[in-house]
């Protein structure tokens, strides 16, 4: 998924909560996270399915627990399991 650099100590924190709150959610997904210049790169993937969201904000991955986190795993839950997006035809 991505190149195998040592994480710094606050990846591994943003790390360590989406792994937390994946947990808590249910989900077997596996997770990688770098901090560039223009903020975190979030990588979610079940199987052959690969979620990114780029640019998110420090304190989005590094607080305990985010709103905006919820809506990221939100979407990742659409992408990475399959399912249809509310109110859309079956």
């Amino acid at each position: 998924m991505t190149d195998n650099h040592p994480l710094s100590a606050r990846e591994a924190i943003a790390r360590a909560n989406i792994e937390q709150d994946l947990r808590l959610l249910g989900f077997d997904w596996t997770v990688d996270v770098r901090r560039l210049i223009g903020g975190y790169t979030l990588f979610l993937s079940k199987g052959p399915r690969i979620f990114v969201q780029r640019g998110i904000g420090e304190a989005v991955l590094e607080a305990e627990w985010s709103s905006a986190r919820d809506r990221i795993f939100q979407a990742a839950r659409l992408e990475l399991e399959g399912l249809p997006e509310v109110g859309s035809a079956p």
